[in-house]
């Protein structure tokens, strides 16, 4: 059975993912919505279901949940979890590299000074 997701390591993976999105992003010149979907779409907090409620649990990403669950058809109620964590991660995840990428340009800015 899967170990329980701590707020700490949640928080530290999402760190770990946008960190890792930023930089493919940058360096393969992408668009940093494709490498947050690629890394987000197989990440095993997404696939398994054991980590899906854990991942509900501490997302901060409701309001994009709600947004992209409004409407839909889903499968059964795995499919639903695994899709509400999805979203949640992928917020998360795209709420800090947008972070990131806001603290950066102020650091090139502040630098041109």
């Amino acid at each position: 059975m899967a170990k329980d997701i701590t707020h700490r390591e949640y928080w530290d993976e999402v760190e770990s993912l946008a960190t890792e999105c930023v930089r493919l992003s940058q360096e393969n010149d992408s668009d940093l919505s494709d490498e947050i979907h690629e890394m987000v779409d197989g990440h095993q907090w997404v696939i398994y279901t054991a980590y899906n409620y854990d991942v509900l649990k501490r997302t901060e990403a409701d309001s994009e949940i709600e947004e992209h669950l409004e409407g839909e058809t889903i499968d059964g109620w795995h499919a639903m979890l695994a899709k509400a964590a999805y979203f949640g991660l992928a917020g998360d995840v795209g709420t800090r590299a947008a972070t990131m990428l806001e603290e950066e340009s102020e650091e090139d800015e502040s630098d041109e000074d």
